[in-house]
């Protein structure tokens, strides 16, 4: 099975990071890029080319760029960090409590 290419935006260096090593440690998925902002999301994600797009969300009622979520062959996730939940644009929300909790959304996506 091919490497789900995954994009990481989050104003959070520690989120940033955290969430790199974390994917770092799976053979299932590839770093594809890190930006700090939607704004910086939306034109990097034509150059990294992810599967994948996770973005850290301290208001859950924060928009999503249309132009993110009308690439055809990208995924969006949003993690709201205040009441572990992930919503996976297109498809559902679901709560985490772990890293394989992740992992397993990732994957699915």
């Amino acid at each position: 099975m091919a490497k789900r290419r995954i994009m990481i935006v989050s104003p959070h260096p520690l989120f940033r990071e955290g969430l790199s090593r974390l994917l770092a440690e799976s053979s299932d998925f590839d770093l594809s890029g890190v930006v700090p902002s939607l704004i910086e999301a939306e034109t990097k994600a034509m150059e990294f080319l992810p599967d994948v797009i996770v973005i850290s969300q301290e208001d859950a009622l924060q928009p999503i760029p249309w132009r993110l979520l009308e690439l055809a062959h990208v995924q969006v996730i949003t993690l709201t960090l205040d009441n572990k939940q992930a919503s996976v644009y297109r498809r559902h929300s679901v709560t985490l409590d772990t890293a394989q909790d992740l992992y397993q959304v990732l994957q699915s996506s």
